[in-house]
């Protein structure tokens, strides 16, 4: 796990993460870049690859596992643990507003 603070109350989000080597913002470098950065702002608690990068035609997909603690949720937007849907939305506009 990537800088876990070893919380007891961590809900994990699975997300397949894209990476296209034509498009230079969604690098694998820029990838990691950024998740350490929403470990750093404290935005998630840890993250952790999942597998090897498959081939995808246009690009590589890799599975990633995103830890959140019940605070984080809560700044985020959604107190619950079941959320998928808030949580890639939310990923997707952080994803945004760093590249921006």
């Amino acid at each position: 796990m990537k800088n876990s603070n070893q919380n007891t109350d961590l809900v994990f989000y699975e997300e397949y993460f894209l990476i296209n080597p034509d498009d230079e913002s969604y690098t694998e470098e820029n990838a990691y870049r950024f998740f350490d950065k929403l470990v750093e702002d404290g935005k998630i608690d840890c993250y952790e690859p999942q597998s090897e990068t498959r081939d995808m035609g246009a690009g590589q997909e890799r599975e990633f596992w995103f830890y959140m603690n019940d605070e984080q949720r809560r700044a985020a937007g959604w107190d619950y643990e079941d959320a998928r849907q808030e949580f890639c939305e939310w990923l997707q506009k952080q994803w945004e507003e760093y590249f921006a």
